[in-house]
């Protein structure tokens, strides 16, 4: 509080004192910007800022919510707002940005689709996700639209163009197989016999759209299948172990 005091000799009484005029002070915010757990991020990603102190927010992007997401570096500051209009604005906050990876293409021999060069991958049939398809390269099965997104070093990621197949018959797809499938056609149930390469092996059953039918890991070296769930006409075997790839065509009656 504080009281005027007056020397004036027309004061009643010398010195005269006013009444008490009692002015709160109140302490400005403290603003502060909690910084997100990663402040590196890639082109075309965004992280998530949050400002504190306030009970309302002025961005310098002119936002006033209290939290917004970045997408660029920067620099960021908030200005917080007390109950009673106080002000006080925060540090200056910077953000990095890393580039996304050289987009990848595609390049086709036979029915191989090969991505440009990275450190990996992910293979992607008319946007869908092909399970366990992370190789440079991969032997389309059925027509469609396939991509390949990549991964840099930064964890950062691209994908490619849409690459059309639309020449893929079933006859393209005979070869000869190191692993033995009996009987072939099948009905009712057939045997995949894999010599003995099972380590880290996984088999994929799909039909001739490439609709996935069945996955399992290899257990033994020799496997038996029913086709209760396999439908009738043409599916693809796929085995895969750590050092190859194969695919057999069994005909289902």
């Amino acid at each position: 509080s504080c009281q005027l005091t007056s020397n004036s000799s027309c004061a009643v009484n010398n010195p005269a004192l006013s009444n008490k005029l009692i002015v709160s002070v109140e302490s400005s915010p403290l603003a502060t910007i909690s910084p997100p757990v990663i402040t590196t991020f890639c082109s075309g990603d965004s992280v998530l800022l949050t400002a504190n102190g306030g009970v309302s927010y002025e961005w310098n992007n002119e936002s006033i919510s209290a939290s917004i997401w970045a997408k660029d570096q920067g620099p960021f500051t908030v200005t917080a707002f007390s109950a009673n209009n106080c002000s006080a604005s925060s540090a200056s906050l910077s953000l990095s940005i890393l580039p996304k990876p050289v987009q990848p293409v595609i390049s086709r021999n036979s029915n191989v689709l090969t991505s440009s060069p990275a450190p990996a991958y992910q293979w992607f049939k008319d946007v869908n996700i092909l399970n366990n398809e992370t190789d440079q390269s991969y032997t389309v099965t059925s027509n469609g639209l396939y991509t390949v997104m990549i991964t840099d070093s930064n964890l950062c990621s691209n994908v490619s163009s849409p690459f059309a197949v639309v020449n893929i018959s079933v006859e393209d797809l005979s070869g000869n197989s190191a692993y033995q499938v009996y009987p072939n056609p099948a009905s009712g149930s057939f045997v995949l016999h894999t010599g003995g390469e099972i380590e880290g092996a996984f088999i994929e059953i799909t039909d001739v759209t490439g609709k996935l039918l069945l996955y399992q890991k290899v257990n033994s070296e020799s496997i038996h299948f029913t086709t209760e769930n396999l439908g009738k006409g043409i599916v693809f075997i796929r085995i895969a172990t750590k050092q190859k790839s194969e695919r057999i065509k069994l005909v289902i009656e």
